[in-house]
């Protein structure tokens, strides 16, 4: 906001905050970002960013009766159980395509699902946007095809 952030909460108050988020359908993701630094018996201040699907209005205004400090309310086109769901298709199902998996991660912040492979190739990256939408899975390659 203009002037910056002012301190409000720390991260030991954020407990009632996270449990409201998480219970609601269109969650999407949640991170704190510090403000300045800790003094010698608390942690520093954070701002709450909180990202859902739908209802930000509704949701701010819940948040802000259980958070005190610094917020941030976001919208994000996949909600968190959305990105689970697609991990865990990349996970299980991609067999199918020749493809070794060697890891998988949910990004909450970038709400996106990086996805390991051996080899990458243009053909996976087609599929996978063809599949789960453009950008929804970030692949990184392990090696790097040499010509």
């Amino acid at each position: 906001p203009e002037g910056g952030w002012e301190p409000g909460g720390t991260q030991n108050d954020i407990q009632a905050a996270n449990r409201y988020a998480q219970d609601q359908p269109d969650f999407a993701g949640l991170w704190l970002d510090h403000i300045g630094d800790p003094t010698e018996d608390e942690f520093s201040p954070v701002i709450l960013t909180v990202a859902f699907t739908d209802s930000l209005t509704k949701h701010e205004m819940e948040l802000t009766k259980l958070w005190e400090g610094p917020l941030c309310v976001m919208p994000f086109d996949r909600t968190l159980d959305e990105l689970g769901t697609i991990q865990s298709q990349l996970d299980d199902g991609l067999a199918e395509l020749g493809y070794g998996s060697t890891f998988s991660d949910i990004s909450v912040t970038e709400n996106t699902v990086t996805f390991g492979v051996v080899l990458a190739t243009d053909e996976l990256r087609k599929e996978l946007d063809d599949r789960f939408g453009p950008g929804v899975v970030e692949v990184q390659s392990a090696l790097t095809r040499v010509e």
